[in-house]
């Protein structure tokens, strides 16, 4: 592990820490006499978050080039082998689903496309199934110029539900498989 990773790998597990911290929020008080409101007043579990930036040393629109092919994710994504846009939709239309094989297994990773955003540089999807530790995901993938060196600032986050006790492992996952994403990424630019 170089010094970078070793740099990225304590910012994660930091953020995941203070995102831990925040776990519990509480809700409004109760008029009192309001049976209903009382049980509304219990605290209430937010789902699990991982968030991971990076400055990527391209130019915004070359980077979206190659982020914004939702079916080209295998040409950048270490342990993808290949993706194919399943029928019915466009590879860039709201809804359609990827089908992505891995390397070195034969499980599957289905994604669905939520959002996609040229004018904001954004992408999310949903994953519908795969061979995962955490469940009900929904990533965002954004892109933001970086004016002063004309790169661009990455960010990846995603919300998932989880077994209870495993939320901060869920969070450092996602984060290492995002960190490992923005690291190909940036060879797969060259930069």
């Amino acid at each position: 592990m170089g010094a970078l990773d070793k740099l990225e790998h304590r910012y994660t597990i930091n953020f995941v820490g203070a995102v831990l911290a925040r776990k519990r929020a509480p809700r409004r008080e109760p008029k009192s006499g309001d049976a209903h409101a009382a049980r509304r007043t219990e605290t209430i579990e937010e789902m699990p978050k991982a968030f991971v930036s990076t400055v990527i040393n391209a130019p915004l629109e070359r980077v979206w080039r190659v982020v914004s092919d939702f079916n080209g994710l295998p040409a950048w994504m270490p342990g993808m082998k290949d993706s194919v846009i399943e029928p019915g939709k466009k590879d860039i239309e709201i809804g359609a689903v990827r089908k992505l094989s891995m390397a070195g297994t034969k499980d599957v990773l289905r994604e669905r496309l939520e959002a996609f955003s040229p004018d904001e540089f954004l992408i999310t999807y949903s994953v519908l199934e795969g061979p995962l530790p955490v469940k009900n995901i929904r990533t965002s993938l954004r892109l933001r110029p970086i004016t002063d060196i004309y790169g661009t600032l990455g960010e990846w986050s995603t919300q998932f539900e989880t077994e209870r006790g495993k939320e901060e492992e869920g969070e450092q996952f996602m984060a290492r498989v995002f960190n490992a994403g923005f690291r190909s990424l940036k060879r797969h630019l060259g930069v």
